[in-house]
């Protein structure tokens, strides 16, 4: 089951990248979407369906097995030494957060101020780290997970928070691109629970589509930054010192 398990997570995987949909796995099994989404919830499939789901994904077993192998090796989080070391270094902070965001060593070298040995020197360190893995020609496997994040309240979520957040609220928020909206309202417990699901959702929609975008020339593409705050139980200081 556990081998079962890492094919379809996987494959699941594969599917996300190339768009393809439960409903096209469902017209390739001649099964109802409710059943393959069944099959993937429970991690329960033949060997013949899985073949076919396969043949859909024009993928194989091996590189399954490859996909697979390499998720359970993945990054979530780095640990608060790692973080304290990328803070201390500003260059090699700058180059961890391109990785990340998958841009290639040539990319770096042609964007920020970093001689060839220099940013050699700083994959290297990255790859001491077990953030990546450096392949010849200074190419890298990246070993960090989609939903890697940050430590909550660590050392490099506190430099965007005191660095960055300042100006980064008090750019100008009226381009077009831009969105800045703040509200405030009276919420059940449940209706809570029901905003921060789809608060989760909006986040995988944004990382699956910075992955998807990922082989898109870097001179085509704008940086971007998702930043969402939703606190609960809260109102201002000066709302709550009129409290009783």
């Amino acid at each position: 089951m556990s081998a079962t398990k890492n094919l379809l997570d996987a494959l699941k995987t594969v599917f996300r990248n190339k768009g393809i949909t439960y409903r096209d796995a469902a017209n390739a099994l001649d099964l109802s979407e409710v059943s393959i989404k069944r099959i993937f919830s429970e991690k329960n499939c033949s060997l013949q369906r899985l073949e076919k789901l396969c043949d859909l994904a024009e993928t194989d077993f091996s590189t399954l097995l490859e996909i697979a192998e390499s998720k359970q090796q993945q990054l979530t989080e780095l640990t608060l030494e790692q973080e304290k070391l990328l803070v201390g270094d500003t260059r090699l902070l700058v180059v961890s957060v391109c990785i990340i965001n998958y841009w290639s060593f040539e990319q770096i070298l042609s964007q920020y101020q970093f001689t060839e040995a220099e940013l050699t020197g700083a994959f290297t360190q990255l790859d001491k780290l077990g953030v990546i893995e450096l392949l010849p020609g200074n190419r890298y496997r990246l070993k960090v997970s989609r939903n890697f994040r940050w430590r909550i309240r660590g050392p490099i979520q506190n430099f965007f928070i005191e660095s960055v957040l300042q100006s980064y609220l008090h750019s100008d928020l009226q381009d077009t691109g831009n969105q800045f909206r703040f509200t405030w309202g009276m919420l059940s417990k449940e209706s809570v629970e029901e905003l921060n699901r789809k608060i989760h959702r909006l986040i995988d929609d944004y990382l699956r589509i910075v992955e998807q975008d990922v082989r898109i020339p870097v001179e085509n593409k704008l940086t971007s930054s998702l930043l969402i705050l939703f606190r609960e139980d809260w109102e201002p200081k000066a709302f709550k010192a009129l409290w009783k």
